[in-house]
């Protein structure tokens, strides 16, 4: 259903003219010091970040809101989960879909921007996700992680609440194709 903003009533359009014009200025602070997350601008209750990887995610430096906070313990630990996994040979093994699940999830909510013109492939966190010499299944634990984990600082990203639920979004499709082949095989 789509609402035509011509025929509202003046309260409702003062309404939503003032949600637009909040979401507009807390898109003018992201990456910008003060009272609100340096994440996404919002200036609610500050929370100190709980997750795996506060130096690698930026969160041990800035000042962060309980849903980046939610979605940085998310995305750690599933970079944690996946880096548990051994190195292996095969692009069916565990640690490759918990990378591959991160990469997508990444690509999903940076391609709009990307085909828009207003970010440069280059400087996406899919492509920074993409270790330089070996492929993911085959990079060593600690180039992995250095990959990954390098990868949020490097192409500067912020937008962990898409990220996280992205990412959610991939686990579930992971988890469905697997029970489809799970009862195509008993058949």
């Amino acid at each position: 259903m789509t609402i035509n903003f011509d025929e509202l009533n003046s309260q409702s359009r003062a309404f939503v003219e003032y949600i637009a014009e909040q979401t507009l200025a807390a898109q003018k602070r992201v990456r910008k010091n003060g009272e609100w997350c340096w994440f996404c601008g919002s200036d609610g209750r500050l929370v100190q970040c709980n997750c795996l990887s506060p130096e690698s995610l930026r969160c041990a430096e800035h000042k962060i809101c309980k849903d980046c906070s939610a979605a940085h313990r998310k995305i750690a630990n599933h970079i944690s989960n996946f880096l548990k996994y051994p190195r292996s040979n095969r692009v069916s093994s565990r640690r490759y879909q918990g990378w591959k699940q991160l990469r997508e999830a990444a690509e999903t909510i940076e391609e709009k921007l990307v085909a828009g013109g207003r970010l440069d492939l280059a400087d996406t966190l899919e492509v920074a996700l993409i270790p330089d010499e070996d492929d993911a299944w085959e990079c060593s634990t600690s180039e992995l992680r250095q990959v990954v984990l390098g990868s949020f600082r490097k192409a500067k990203f912020t937008r962990f609440q898409e990220l996280a639920r992205e990412l959610d979004n991939k686990i579930q499709e992971s988890a469905m194709e697997s029970a489809v082949r799970l009862l195509r095989f008993l058949k």
